[in-house]
């Protein structure tokens, strides 16, 4: 999986596929934000089936979209959500995309196992 998997995925949800509203680079930066909260809330993702741990320093180094991404194929989904909110929620001013943000931050969680 790579960042430009998440990128894509994420300019679906938020109706920009154009890359009007975000740039590549901001959407990086909200991939890396993403990565950041599911290996703190989800350290345990960061255990290879080998038993050995990836560094989580690794995992964060994202500046390219076609950087991988040393997390499980299974994470593609709540760090797309995870990425749609953080572009909502510090992009935007408006309630409607503040609200959208909450949204998507409630399913990365219930995806994640994780939050109330």
């Amino acid at each position: 999986m790579t960042v430009e998997d998440i990128i894509d995925d994420a300019r679906q949800h938020l109706s920009d596929v154009e890359a009007t509203a975000w740039t590549g680079p901001v959407l990086i930066q909200h991939v890396v934000k993403a990565v950041a909260e599911v290996v703190a809330r989800r350290p345990d993702f960061l255990l290879q089936p080998d038993g050995t741990l990836v560094a989580a320093e690794t995992v964060y180094d994202l500046d390219e979209e076609d950087d991988d991404i040393a997390l499980p194929e299974t994470l593609q989904g709540p760090l797309m959500l995870l990425t749609c909110h953080w572009a909502l929620a510090r992009d935007s001013d408006e309630k409607a995309n503040l609200d959208r943000a909450l949204v998507y931050r409630n399913l990365a969680e219930r995806a994640l196992g994780v939050g109330g």
